[in-house]
């Protein structure tokens, strides 16, 4: 039985499922200088009260990623994102002086390298730590 005159063509892969590991609907970024010396972050350096987004923040695993995405709340649209790759520096850095702050180290985002996290109570950050 004829099938199409040879021109089938194989079928498309399958682009891998998003599963979400973990989710804040509600966290603050601020934008950080970058390390000057080789001493932790402190939160207390930075002005808590001058955050520079607002947004959620989404941990997912698709197929052999792990990423961590800062999306905006109302729309999705993706602020920055940074990948957990093994062998790699982990990209999240707890601050040294709170539960609720972390430094992320971001590959694709609005232009810097590392920006402050930071949940709006410590139950929240818990589970991300």
């Amino acid at each position: 039985m004829a099938t199409g005159g040879g021109n089938e063509q194989p079928p498309a892969e399958a682009e891998p499922l998003e599963l979400v590991l973990f989710q804040v609907a509600e966290c603050y970024v601020y934008l950080i200088p970058p390390r000057k010396t080789a001493a932790s972050y402190r939160a207390d350096e930075w002005n808590v009260n001058k955050w520079a987004w607002e947004g959620a923040l989404k941990v997912v695993s698709k197929g052999e990623e792990c990423i961590i995405k800062l999306e905006d709340k109302k729309t999705g649209e993706l602020y920055a994102r940074a990948f957990l790759r093994e062998g790699e520096p982990h990209p999240v850095e707890p601050v040294i002086d709170s539960s609720r702050y972390f430094v992320l180290r971001v590959e694709e985002n609005i232009g810097d390298d590392c920006l402050s996290i930071v949940f709006s109570n410590a139950e929240r950050a818990v589970p991300f730590h």
